[in-house]
């Protein structure tokens, strides 16, 4: 891949990560996540070394659809790859079905995403990970001990506060 493309999640890529239907490996969910359109694909690899994400994974992800090169120039990721899944493919995907609580976790499964990607940074790729992996109240719940310590390391005592009064009111 070229360098000095930059490349961010299509809209298909942000449903995903609210609707979860497409079975990702929880390090490709955590790396469409980080995805942000203001970084190379060689930036990402560089900050991502030794965690086994290569070239290959941004083009799977690229394959399915999930994120756009947003440079001027297309560059194909790696023609070995198998043909493209496509968008049909992922909206004919069965949908979860509801369970009481299904908004609320979505929610919380939200603010932990954003505020790794925003306040931890990369710093925070493992515990996306298992942010990634937890699917119930208690799984984020065990959790929160760890993520306030990183949003500690990370930012000042006031946004940890702030940050630890709305995670418990989700949380509760």
């Amino acid at each position: 891949m070229s360098q000095g493309i930059y490349y961010g999640k299509t809209e298909l890529g942000r449903a995903e990560l609210r609707a979860r239907r497409v079975p990702l490996n929880p390090k490709l969910r955590a790396l469409l996540v980080m995805i942000d359109g203001k970084q190379t694909i060689d930036d990402y690899l560089e900050k991502l070394q030794g965690f086994s994400i290569d070239k290959e994974a941004f083009a799977e992800l690229l394959n399915m659809g999930l994120i756009e090169a947003k440079g001027a120039q297309v560059v194909d990721p790696a023609p070995t790859i198998a043909a493209p899944v496509t968008a049909i493919a992922v909206a004919d995907a069965p949908v979860p079905p509801a369970t009481a609580g299904s908004e609320r976790l979505s929610q919380i499964y939200d603010f932990y995403n954003s505020t790794i990607r925003d306040i931890i940074g990369l710093r925070g790729f493992m515990l996306q990970l298992d942010v990634e992996k937890a699917t119930t109240l208690e799984d984020y719940r065990a959790l929160r001990e760890r993520f306030l310590s990183a949003v500690t390391r990370a930012s000042t005592e006031a946004v940890t506060r702030s940050l630890k009064h709305e995670l418990d009111r989700l949380l509760d």
